[in-house]
């Protein structure tokens, strides 16, 4: 199977329908290299925001595989792994799985390695990740993500949305976290980001910003002396319904202070 596949959507549910799922785990567990990056692409194609889809990789038991590419695989088989892992957002309960197989420091290693591509899919992963749980949230602080992922909102390329993302999921609800990410710079990047021209990095950094000022009175602060409130304001102008809310939500908590 040639990923050139996946280049066109009509395949996909051919693909799906055919049950090549568990042939192709076979493929990412003994293929050549060559063979896995080829499967692991197809699969980033034929799970890339269908649920069931994803939930019938996890039957084929196709998670742990997934993750031995990150560790174990040439770089254009980890950016494919990457890739496959990323799609994984129908059902948080997948990253349980993901978890356990060992993902959380392959896919830190990828925000300091490799290509934009494989950057951009491994902090879409992590997001994934770090929504599960609390605990989630510290083992990938733990393995040293936030710095990483601060480094690649000032990046050019498609890393600053999920970056921005993934520093938001880390975020939520856990104040220890949101000290860090404020303590290590983070707001200032942040902010910068909300005066981009792409409305989807917009979104995710309001978002991110609404999460470190959540309930914390030191990171409202900062985030209102770095100068928040104009271009959160400006959000919502936006011609996109997602960066007006995320921005009123930034508002909201720093109002709160």
């Amino acid at each position: 199977m040639h990923i050139a596949l996946m280049d066109h959507g009509d395949f996909v549910g051919d693909l799906y329908q055919g049950k090549c799922l568990p042939q192709l785990v076979r493929v990412i567990e003994d293929g050549s290299a060559s063979a896995q990056a080829n499967a692991a692409a197809a699969l980033a194609g034929i799970l890339s925001q269908k649920a069931t889809h994803q939930h019938a990789l996890v039957d084929a038991g196709g998670l742990a595989p997934l993750v031995n590419l990150l560790r174990t695989g040439s770089a254009k088989v980890q950016e494919e792994a990457a890739a496959a892992l990323a799609t994984l957002d129908a059902d948080v309960s997948f990253q349980s799985e993901v978890i356990k197989a060992g993902a959380i420091p392959p896919l830190v290693a990828t925000l300091q390695h490799g290509s934009a591509a494989v950057q951009a899919s491994g902090a879409q992963a992590l997001a994934n990740a770090a929504a599960y749980s609390m605990d989630a949230q510290r083992a990938i602080a733990k393995a040293g993500a936030i710095a990483p992922l601060l480094a690649l909102l000032g990046s050019v390329g498609r890393a600053q949305r999920p970056a921005a993302g993934a520093l938001a999921k880390l975020a939520r609800g856990n104040k220890e976290i949101q000290d860090t990410i404020a303590e290590a710079g983070g707001v200032p990047p942040l902010l910068s980001l909300l005066n981009q021209q792409v409305a989807e990095v917009q979104v995710a950094s309001a978002a991110a910003i609404a999460e470190l000022a959540r309930g914390n009175a030191t990171v409202q602060s900062v985030a209102a002396k770095a100068g928040a409130i104009g271009p959160l304001l400006a959000l919502l102008s936006s011609r996109s319904a997602a960066a007006q809310a995320n921005g009123m939500s930034a508002l909201a908590q720093l109002a709160s202070h």
